[in-house]
């Protein structure tokens, strides 16, 4: 497969670019730190990773790739760095939006758009998952969210198909920053597993909240 001609520029420019928003957060150096070292392990060990966030701001999706690793990390090794799960009219990226999911690799799903779309979503991030790349998203916005959020069902859906993925749910707002590993598990299949493994990650994101309020 012929490398993007747009890598380059999307794996070093735009973790540069951003960092202003992890110093402007300004997150203590010992939980970055920690952050980083443990998703550079998760993603070493090859297995398969989503990472979960609850979405506080419209920039989310640049601030986590920033604090997961260092400025430049992702052009030495490409594969770590996540996919995004996002809504292709997000406010943040305006009219930049194409330019915004090119760059920052990202798998589109339209809020509110159908049970089908979000299914062509998981199968996207099962893809994404199973070639060794870890994905990225928000499966709610805060903590008063319904736990029905579409979101949640890739989440669900994602680690129903795919048993072995580890979870890496990480708190970043107002300059607190803490992560937990999790691996649900469900006796249960079909939507009822789907619905269980969601709401063990939503209570995972929850009580890390929790410990910072």
């Amino acid at each position: 497969m012929s490398p993007d001609p747009l890598h380059g520029l999307s794996a070093c420019a735009l973790p540069l670019g951003n960092a202003w928003l992890a110093l402007r957060e300004r997150p203590p150096r010992a939980a970055l730190r920690a952050l980083r070292a443990r998703y550079r392990e998760l993603t070493e060990q090859g297995e398969p990773l989503l990472v979960c966030a609850r979405h506080h701001r419209a920039s989310d999706g640049w601030l986590l790739p920033c604090l997961l690793a260092a400025p430049g990390a992702f052009l030495l090794h490409p594969r770590r760095r996540p996919w995004i799960v996002a809504d292709p009219r997000s406010r943040f990226a305006g009219r930049l939006a194409p330019l915004w999911h090119r760059l920052g690799r990202v798998i589109s799903v339209r809020q509110g758009a159908g049970l089908f779309a979000h299914i062509e979503a998981a199968l996207g991030i099962q893809s994404k998952l199973a070639g060794g790349e870890p994905v990225l998203l928000f499966p709610a916005g805060d903590a008063d969210d319904d736990e029905d959020e579409p979101y949640s069902y890739l989440v669900g859906r994602t680690l129903e198909s795919m048993p072995a993925t580890r979870v890496l749910c990480v708190r970043a707002s107002r300059g607190a920053l803490d992560h937990r590993v999790v691996a649900p598990t469900t006796k249960h299949s079909g939507l009822r597993a789907v619905r269980e493994l969601a709401l063990a990650v939503r209570d995972a994101l929850r009580e890390l909240d929790r410990a910072h309020s």
